[in-house]
């Protein structure tokens, strides 16, 4: 109906909610859509049949199919993949069960594509070894394997692969349990685009990491993007990743949910790992203090852009020592939340000089005399973003934001009206009118 109607732009992508029955998806789906190119299902049998009855699935170019350990039998996965879909270039199914027969299946694919998803299919190692070893990964420029157990002898496959030539991102978010799973992987790593690898929570504890930061292949050189999070690899995990030599290129580092208290920090601050670090996310975690002091110290943080802190025990003496190194130049966002630090972070940026923060977000916990104070301060006009979340902001504050250097500054501002409570309606409308359409009430 949007399609058709006059004013109404092209309906381009369409995602239908696991909760939404056949008979809506089916209404949804008519005829009449000429423009959809993106289109994402739960997975059923009725899902099945209305996908083969369209008139519209030469035209997709992204197909996504999920469930919740669904199963998909043979007959069903071959009559999906006779679907006519020559313009699909990236195709999704997630928490779908196929299993080694499927496997067989998909590595015969039909389609030429540039993104391949596959997350929690029960691939087992005997799939993954199949899959690494089919034509059909030679055009796939990422590749999402998360969820699928495949063992050293399945990592190792993909490591090697003849076809994975173009491969630029790989995901194998929980397929590994530990180190020594992964070992193989690191040690014949020969994918010589791979730019981003995701290991999420595959277990990468303690000690067990020192084989893998002694790994010196040339992939790993010319990695940008590691996502290490959620492995509670603790202090000592991170100490014998620090020691690696080989991850000099890396970019973007996320190492939330580690357990990290403070040496590994320190031993991170003086590692090469962080030397070309520009975004680096250490959210909950355990550091307090004495952690952050650490990685303050060290001097290899001057490509740093984003830093998120959020959610640890991080005080007042922590932050103001990260944000007084002067090897933090050119850090424009900060992300934080749930620390003890309380208003501290709005007053350092507005006391400092040096500090280059093109994005701030003020918490529940800033008061009343650091947000006024703030929200007349030159410094707030150089931000392109000020997030309000604290029940501080009313009526009040709005006259002296009114006051200050944001009127006339293209800074955006977003409040939030589940925090600024107190704030009224009519407060509301004169912020509004004050800055039109470059604020916005979530």
């Amino acid at each position: 109906a949007c399609t058709a109607a006059e004013g109404h732009p092209p309906v381009a992508r369409i995602e239908v909610s696991q909760k939404a029955n056949a008979a809506t998806a089916r209404r949804l789906l008519g005829p009449g859509l000429p423009s959809l190119t993106s289109l994402s299902l739960p997975w059923s049998v009725e899902t099945l049949q209305l996908l083969e009855e369209a008139d519209w699935t030469p035209q997709l170019e992204r197909l996504r199919l999920y469930g919740n350990e669904t199963p998909v039998t043979p007959p069903q996965l071959d009559r999906l993949l006779k679907l006519p879909l020559p313009k699909l270039r990236t195709f999704e199914l997630e928490g779908l069960e196929l299993g080694l027969p499927g496997a067989e299946r998909l590595a015969a694919l039909p389609w030429m594509l540039d993104r391949l998803t596959l997350a929690a299919a029960n691939l087992g190692v005997k799939g993954t070894v199949l899959l690494a070893g089919s034509k059909v990964l030679s055009t796939v420029k990422a590749l999402n394997l998360a969820r699928n157990a495949m063992g050293p002898t399945g990592a190792a496959a993909l490591a090697t692969s003849p076809y994975l030539k173009q491969l630029v991102c790989l995901d194998l978010t929980s397929t590994a349990s530990g180190a020594k799973a992964l070992v193989p992987f690191f040690e014949a790593l020969a994918l010589p685009r791979l730019k981003a690898l995701g290991l999420t929570s595959c277990g990468l504890k303690g000690k067990a990491l020192e084989p893998l930061a002694a790994v010196k292949t040339k992939t790993l050189a010319q990695l940008t993007e590691l996502d290490l999070a959620h492995n509670l690899m603790g202090d000592d995990g991170l100490t014998a990743l620090s020691k690696t030599t080989a991850l000099t290129g890396v970019r973007l580092l996320q190492l939330d949910g580690n357990a990290l208290k403070g040496p590994g920090l320190a031993a991170l601050g003086r590692s090469v790992l962080l030397a070309k670090v520009e975004d680096l996310s250490l959210r909950h975690n355990k550091f307090q203090n004495t952690g952050a002091k650490g990685l303050a110290a060290s001097k290899h943080v001057g490509a740093l852009q984003v830093l998120a802190l959020g959610h640890n025990w991080l005080g007042v003496q922590g932050l103001a020592a990260m944000l007084e190194n002067p090897a933090l130049r050119h850090l424009e966002q900060l992300r934080e939340g749930m620390n003890n630090y309380g208003p501290q972070l709005g007053r350092s940026f507005a006391a400092s000089k040096t500090l280059k923060l093109w994005t701030l977000s003020l918490g529940p916990d800033t008061t009343t005399d650091a947000l006024s104070k703030l929200l007349i301060a030159p410094r707030l006009g150089t931000l392109e973003l000020l997030s309000l979340q604290c029940q501080a902001f009313d009526d009040a504050m709005v006259e002296l934001l009114v006051k200050g250097p944001l009127p006339k500054a293209q800074t955006t501002v977003v409040v939030s009206r589940v925090w600024c409570r107190a704030l009224t309606d009519a407060g509301a409308t004169k912020l509004a009118s004050v800055l039109g359409d470059r604020v916005s009430f979530d």
